[in-house]
């Protein structure tokens, strides 16, 4: 009896020679029949007198396709199959499916942009600024900035220095890099006051009428730099004038020319020097006040009178009829006893 096998199986004359040795070897009485099929087949199992045929597949696309002969106690053989289902051979795995060709797009990092202060003694990454301060801005990719306010307004690359604008207020960065886009906001502030503190007494000596005082001074808030400032005051007439001074003439403020710079810390170049002296006897009690505006530039911008932030009051008087004097500033104060 013959059974027909899937296209890859041995052939019909190698089938006639194993049915034969089947069939001597069970007149025997013993049998050791192997089939090769693509590789070395293992040899038969040896029974009492039982024959047992197996096939073995090492080379091929299934392992059970081939019939198997068995053989039992009389001698008489059963030829049984491990077919697939449908009658053919257990399939294969299946292949993978096969690659597109394309290669796995790299999933990009998000985009960002770090600041840095440059001013001194202070933290580099802050987004409130004082005006005027410069600022180092990088992008995690180069690509196109934009400013809502400062210098540059505009940049092409990875880096850059920026300073902040004259005028507080809020400010937008900008970076663009092909379909990303990031931004960041810094807050502008202006000095919001200043600060006078005397450091010592001036020095007259005589019948000579004066008083006076040398002082330091500096910016508020701390939080922010105004390295890039220049402070002056402004010019301006006396108010509250009584007894000896209400018969003088040229009573208004008259400060130094020219802008001050502020340096680390807030703290104004140089000392602030106010003084009343050389005025004549007869004496009498009297006295006057300066209310001083102080006003702000950012360095390269100080063409005009900048900017008023703070108005500090100035008083001075002469407090008998000897000539003795006083004077005080911003809650400072200085006397000179004749």
């Amino acid at each position: 009896m013959r059974e027909a096998r899937k296209a890859g199986g041995s052939s019909a004359a190698a089938e006639d020679a194993q049915h034969a040795n089947r069939d001597a070897g069970a007149s025997a009485g013993k049998s050791s029949l192997t089939q090769s099929y693509g590789a070395e087949a293992a040899p038969a199992a040896v029974g009492h007198g039982n024959g047992n045929v197996t096939g073995a597949h090492t080379g091929g696309s299934a392992t059970s396709g081939l019939p198997r002969l068995e053989l039992g106690s009389s001698g008489n053989g059963r030829l049984t199959g491990d077919i697939a289902p449908g009658g053919g051979a257990a399939a294969a795995p299946a292949a993978a499916p096969a690659a597109s060709g394309k290669p796995a797009a790299d999933k990009k990092s998000p985009l960002k942009i770090t600041s840095e202060t440059q001013a001194t003694g202070l933290p580099t990454a802050r987004t409130v600024l004082g005006v005027g301060e410069e600022v180092k801005l990088k992008g995690s990719e180069a690509g196109t900035w934009t400013l809502s306010k400062g210098t540059p307004a505009t940049y092409e690359g990875d880096s850059f220095q920026w300073t902040a604008p004259s005028t507080p207020g809020s400010v937008t960065v900008t970076l663009k890099v092909d379909k990303q886009t990031t931004t960041m906001t810094f807050a502008v502030i202006a000095p919001a006051g200043i600060k006078y503190k005397k450091n010592y007494d001036e020095a007259f000596g005589g019948t000579e009428q004066g008083v006076g005082m040398y002082m330091s001074m500096d910016l508020s808030p701390k939080t922010v730099s105004f390295q890039r400032v220049v402070i002056k005051e402004i010019p301006g007439p006396a108010t509250g004038v009584w007894g000896y001074f209400a018969k003088k003439s040229e009573l208004g403020h008259s400060p130094t020319l020219g802008w001050t710079p502020v340096g680390e810390g807030n703290v104004l170049e140089g000392e602030d020097h106010p003084s009343m002296t050389g005025w004549p006897g007869p004496y009498q009690p009297g006295g006057l006040s300066w209310i001083i505006p102080n006003h702000y530039a950012v360095k390269g911008e100080e063409g005009g009178d900048g900017v008023k932030f703070a108005a500090i009051t100035q008083g001075m008087q002469i407090t008998d009829n000897k000539g003795s004097s006083a004077i005080t500033k911003d809650g400072s104060g200085a006397v000179s006893k004749r």
